[in-house]
């Protein structure tokens, strides 16, 4: 059984979008991400080993990166201060807002 939450519709404008931009790292996947916005989207560019894709907007702080989800998380400020990863069979991997 599933549980489904509404939640707000994705937003891409500039403002929302440099928000978002930052250095982010993962100990637990050993990984260093670079959040940018190229073009008018949002790109992740991986320092370790490099890589790069680009992050299609699903809802308010949530994107799709290559059939994975990625969400932004902020704090009570409203600001931003991780993200978390979820592919196959991981949940939530953690990266930190540098």
């Amino acid at each position: 059984t599933g549980t489904y939450v509404k939640m707000k519709g994705p937003v891409t404008n500039a403002k929302y979008l440099h928000e978002l931009i930052g250095t982010y790292r993962s100990d637990e996947a050993d990984a260093l991400w670079r959040i940018e916005v190229r073009e008018g989207s949002l790109w992740v560019n991986q320092i370790t080993p490099p890589s790069a894709w680009k992050l299609d907007p699903s809802f308010y702080d949530g994107f799709f990166l290559d059939g994975s989800l990625c969400e932004f998380k902020r704090n009570k400020k409203g600001q931003v201060v991780s993200l978390e990863l979820s592919v196959g069979r991981a949940e939530r991997l953690p990266f930190r807002k540098q």
